[in-house]
C-alpha cells in the first residue's frame, strides 16, 4: 500500500491519510519505520463519559 501511496504522490495527487505529507514515504526506506500520525483530537461528550466510567 505504502508503493501504491508514493505512486499517486508522484502523479501528484494530495496525500491526506495516513500522514499529511506529500512526499515519498519514509517508511520504504527503513525497515524500521512505521506509519504514525499525531493529530489533535477532541473527543464528543459520549466518548469522554465512556472513558470515565472504564477508567
Amino acid at each position: 500500500m505504502l508503493e501504491v501511496r508514493d505512486g499517486l504522490v508522484e502523479e501528484g495527487f494530495n496525500i491526506y491519510s495516513p500522514c499529511l505529507m506529500n512526499e515519498i514515504c519514509p517508511a520504504l526506506t527503513n525497515p524500521a519505520d512505521w506509519c504514525h500520525e499525531d493529530i489533535p483530537w477532541e473527543p464528543p461528550e459520549i466518548i469522554k463519559e465512556l472513558d470515565r466510567i472504564t477508567g
